[in-house]
């Protein structure tokens, strides 16, 4: 059985470089030129979308695609400069001042607008310590994962150390 799947923030692919064969990504996306293009050299199969996920346009051809091709699987690693240990933001306030770090409620509308069995969402451990606006006031992002899909899926968050697995 193949999953169909959707890459958002997919860079040049090499967070996809070891998927199993069993996984076909169908569309990704992927906000530079170079990357995408880059992307698109190494997955000539898949529809890479060029372009800033924020347009509407943008994000309603991915989940045009996403729901078009009945994919099952979405892959999200939304922008960690912003949280990085090593980046200049340290706190809250820092946080919240830099726009890439509230990506993640871009991959939410997509969530929201298709069918998907399995999501995997990636990024440094300082993410789930944010808190990101929603319904009027702060929260931690497992607290707004549980409160919008805890009756659908399955939500368990944790920090993975990639050294672990080989």
């Amino acid at each position: 059985m193949t999953l169909k799947a959707v890459s958002l923030f997919s860079s040049a692919g090499i967070g996809e470089l070891r998927l199993p064969d069993s996984i076909q990504v169908i569309v990704a996306n992927e906000l530079l030129k170079p990357r995408a293009d880059c992307y698109r050299h190494f997955n000539p199969d898949t529809n890479m979308i060029c372009g800033d996920i924020t347009s509407s346009n943008i994000k309603d051809e991915i989940i045009r695609i996403a729901n078009d091709e009945n994919c099952s699987l979405l892959i999200a690693t939304p922008h960690c400069q912003g949280l990085s240990t090593l980046g200049k933001n340290k706190g809250q306030e820092q946080y919240e001042n830099d726009r890439r770090n509230f990506l993640i409620l871009e991959v939410l509308d997509v969530i929201d607008s298709c069918d998907f069995d399995y999501i995997l969402i990636e990024n440094v451990p300082k993410f789930i310590e944010m808190y990101f606006p929603y319904e009027g006031e702060y929260r931690l992002l497992q607290e707004i994962l549980t409160l919008k899909y805890a009756d659908k899926y399955n939500v368990d968050i944790r920090v993975l150390n990639a050294k672990d697995y080989g």
